[in-house]
């Protein structure tokens, strides 16, 4: 065995950003079961909008979303000619304030990142909402979900208070380093950014379609390529 680059002494802040990329690459998305309520606190109000796909993979839609190349690369994208659903969809980052109970160590996890994944429907809301507020940065909101129809993220928003995301009381624990840090929206350049052809002919596209799920976007909210879409 030669050299020892299977490890590192000190931080190496390239490899860190390369850690926290791949710790991120299983996305934290909002989810509210029917007949629940959340209190979130916006990082930022510009959605990062793209198009994307969530095949249906060994049986599974969850966690399978994947950024449609259809739009950067000349010889198209491997699952819209799968016949694999793309939908638009705009991100933003939000912390999550309530959190929840650990089923390892019974302890409450409070001020955790979540992605806010909206579709058309939620996202002509949320520009309405923004318009009113100017900015939703700093933002409290009360979210609810009045069924099991209703969008994942929620179907009411309530506004409750502008909160100073200074303050260290709402500053996370980053497990990477070892330390409270200020809350700051993700990296959507590194978590959205499209698998090679490829690589995503590699991952076994299987039939289904977004359409069919509402893990995430709740049904009855529209998501469509062809709709409007606000941003």
């Amino acid at each position: 065995m030669s050299g020892a680059s299977w490890y590192q002494k000190g931080v190496d802040e390239e490899s860190l950003k390369k850690a926290e990329k791949e710790n991120s690459s299983t996305q934290r998305r909002l989810w509210m079961p029917a007949d629940s309520s959340k209190r979130i606190v916006f990082l930022d109000d510009e959605p990062f909008c793209i198009y994307e796909h969530n095949p249906k993979i060994n049986g599974e839609f969850k966690n399978n979303w994947f950024t449609c190349r259809k739009a950067m690369d000349k010889d198209g994208c491997p699952m819209c000619a799968s016949k694999v659903r793309r939908y638009y969809i705009g991100l933003v980052t939000v912390l999550d304030l309530d959190g929840f109970v650990s089923k390892q160590d019974g302890k409450t996890y409070k001020n955790f990142r979540q992605l806010l994944p909206m579709k058309i429907d939620t996202l002509k809301r949320f520009k309405t909402i923004k318009q009113r507020k100017t900015s939703l940065v700093g933002a409290v909101y009360t979210f609810a979900r009045s069924g099991d129809r209703a969008p994942t993220c929620g179907d009411v928003w309530d506004f409750e208070e502008y909160i100073d995301l200074d303050k260290s009381e709402y500053w996370y624990e980053s497990k990477l380093e070892g330390k409270l840090k200020k809350p700051e929206p993700y990296n959507y350049l590194d978590i959205f950014a499209p698998l090679s052809a490829r690589e995503m002919m590699s991952v076994g596209i299987g039939g289904g379609s977004s359409s069919d799920d509402d893990s995430y976007s709740g049904k009855g909210e529209s998501g469509g390529e062809d709709g409007d879409v606000p941003y």
